[in-house]
């Protein structure tokens, strides 16, 4: 039994705000394909992708804004993957980070859970 076992995980993704529905879809698919070539090893992924597989797309704003969520991550060392699209003027259109249970659960007072309490669901 892993130390993982009967935890919940989500991935979370911030997408630019300005693109078409189905475009953030698919940003959000090439942030999930890097998270997985950077973390893909690691247990908290593979329990994810074993058992848990639930994505949540945010709304992160502007291209401005993306950069922000990038360095707030960075100071509080929380584990992300970001797609840069060439068709975007080389913009962060997504940004990945993978939550555990105690990260998204109701009264979350943990880091990461604070950082995703600012964003709005993606429309």
């Amino acid at each position: 039994m892993n130390s993982f076992e009967n935890k919940g995980f989500r991935m979370y993704f911030l997408v630019m705000y300005n693109l078409s529905p189905i475009q953030k879809g698919i940003q959000a698919g090439h942030a999930a394909l890097e998270y997985a070539e950077k973390f893909g090893s690691t247990n908290e992924y593979q329990e994810f992708i074993k058992n848990h597989k639930t994505f949540i797309v945010l709304d992160g704003g502007a291209s401005g804004n993306m950069v922000s969520h990038t360095k707030i991550l960075d100071s509080y060392c929380i584990p992300y993957a970001h797609f840069i699209e060439p068709d975007l003027n080389n913009a962060i259109s997504s940004i990945a980070v993978l939550a555990k249970e105690c990260d998204y659960a109701p009264g979350s007072t943990t880091v990461l859970g604070e950082f995703l309490k600012q964003f709005n669901l993606a429309r």
